[in-house]
């Protein structure tokens, strides 16, 4: 078993224009698997938080029941994404009906991460902003880098071509204790060659503080057993784009 953390740190545009933080993280945990997402949602309004936060959950459940069923073998991408599109396009349309909105005002950016205890696999899924990074002891990867167009465009649930742009990968645990999901308030957009991965872990160790920000910041974190409660959530209100590369697909295959 994996024990989860959390963080969200509401934005200062958020904070001075009174609104919900956007950032939506969720943690869910079977019998044989566990799963954890998180989704930023882009819209104007607390209804872009509801709906994200319906999103993510959804999503966590969703994976959670690929966890649960077992990796045998390689899932189809397009198995993933069929079921997860599904359950995401009834929620956002539900939204728009009710809020007389049109379906940008509930988009959100989404990854998540399910675990197969009995067979020690992964499986992975990130469309949009965002960066997933592995551990295992000191030794770091970036498990999937932002998915982005370019510096000032990211895709999101309500994207055209979906199949094309999301993420789906597989692949072993073997040595890793550390797993991170984290919004891309944490770090600085677009990543660039200064950027560095052990500056999140930082962050996350509690070695370097979070500077307050304009827009959200949040994480959530799996680690093995032995270190902590499940699901210790810890919310703090503050006031206040790269391609893939082989060190991306180092850990993990495309299905």
């Amino acid at each position: 078993m994996w024990n989860v953390s959390m963080r969200t740190i509401t934005g200062a545009y958020h904070e001075r224009n009174k609104m919900l933080c956007q950032d939506q993280v969720f943690c869910k945990k079977g019998v044989n698997g566990q799963s954890v997402v998180l989704a930023d949602g882009t819209g104007d309004s607390d209804a872009n938080t509801f709906c994200v936060r319906e999103v993510a959950d959804f999503t966590s459940d969703a994976l959670l029941e690929f966890a649960e069923s077992g990796f045998d073998g390689p899932i189809g991408k397009e198995d993933v994404i069929q079921r997860l599109m599904e359950g995401i396009v009834r929620i956002i349309s539900k939204y728009m009906e009710s809020c007389q909105l049109p379906a940008d005002a509930f988009a959100s950016t989404l990854m998540g991460i399910a675990i197969d205890h009995r067979r020690g696999n992964y499986l992975l899924i990130h469309l949009g902003d965002g960066i997933i990074l592995g551990r295992s002891g000191q030794q770091s990867c970036v498990l999937s880098y932002p998915v982005n167009g370019n510096a000032d465009q990211t895709f999101l649930t309500i994207s055209e071509n979906l199949f094309l742009h999301m993420k789906v990968r597989q692949g072993r645990l073997e040595k890793l204790d550390r797993l991170v999901l984290c919004s891309d308030g944490v770090y600085n957009r677009p990543l660039g060659r200064t950027f560095t991965d052990q500056t999140i872990w930082r962050l996350l160790d509690g070695e370097e503080e979070f500077r307050a920000k304009e827009d959200d910041q949040s994480y959530i974190e799996m680690r093995r057993s032995g270190y902590g409660n499940f699901c210790r959530h810890s919310r703090r209100e503050n006031k206040g784009d790269a391609e893939d590369t082989e060190e991306d697909r180092g850990r993990g295959t495309d299905t």
